[in-house]
């Protein structure tokens, strides 16, 4: 980033945090299609580590809705939101979170892996009384199948019949595949991670933290559990089950 630019967020936290805030730190990656920034300021209250992150308009919709709107409600431990401001000079915003110290939950902690699966139950959960608030064009932009119809569905399916046809594989696979889709277009919905790699759970001091909302969306909650469970090896034990309807049952 050009130090014109490293000035303007300097400028805009002094704004957001006091303007005798110390910059201690600034420093981050260019813009290609998204910019992070990590900061390290003081101010009146004390150190702050922060996370700054810039997107393409058309794909910070989803994130800034759910910090804003949804994640506050929910009651499960996600980055603190510090709030946003504009960046004229890329056409965007700027979203102010904590900076999430912890790390990766391995698979084979099973302690662990169950207190996922409980958080998962009670965002899922969390939807029956939580709806979207509103009609409008942005929230029906990561409404299901909104932007899944257009990229992701064909792309896999296409993925799915070159793979069918070089292996020689049952071509009813594909149709299959198409079934399962229109099972997933007239499911019950709720809001989800979808993101939730491994590298998007970490566990901290305070507990563990779902970091990178990119995606969030109001969706079949089988398109976060399916990504969850193939993330560990025993995504299937019954124990975790029960934690995702005892997350589900008690938010």
């Amino acid at each position: 980033m050009s130090k014109n630019q490293l000035d303007n967020l300097a400028k805009h936290l002094r704004e957001r945090f006091g303007g005798d805030t110390e910059i201690i730190s600034l420093k981050g990656t260019g813009w290609n299609p998204r910019c992070h920034i990590e900061t390290d300021i003081l101010t009146n209250s004390g150190r702050l580590r922060l996370f700054l992150k810039a997107l393409k308009p058309e794909m910070q919709e989803a994130e800034i809705y759910a910090y804003e709107h949804i994640l506050p409600l929910v009651g499960i431990r996600v980055p603190h939101f510090y709030g946003r401001f504009p960046d004229h000079e890329l056409m965007t915003q700027w979203i102010i979170l904590e900076h999430v110290d912890g790390r990766w939950i391995h698979p084979t902690e099973e302690t662990e892996v169950i207190k996922v699966f409980e958080i998962f139950g009670r965002l899922h959960g969390a939807s029956i009384a939580i709806t979207p608030s509103t009609k409008s064009a942005a929230i029906d932009s990561f409404t299901f199948p909104c932007v899944w119809e257009k990229h992701e569905i064909p792309k896999r399916r296409n993925l799915l019949e070159t793979y069918a046809s070089g292996l020689g594989l049952d071509k009813r696979i594909v149709k299959t595949f198409d079934q399962n889709f229109l099972y997933l277009r007239k499911s019950p919905k709720a809001w989800i991670h979808v993101d939730n790699d491994i590298s998007n759970i970490l566990t901290t001091d305070n507990g563990i933290c779902l970091i990178d909302w990119e995606l969030f969306s109001w969706a079949p909650p089988a398109l976060d559990l399916g990504q969850l469970v193939s993330n560990f090896p025993n995504g299937q034990n019954i124990e975790y089950s029960q934690a995702y309807s005892r997350g589900y049952r008690g938010y």
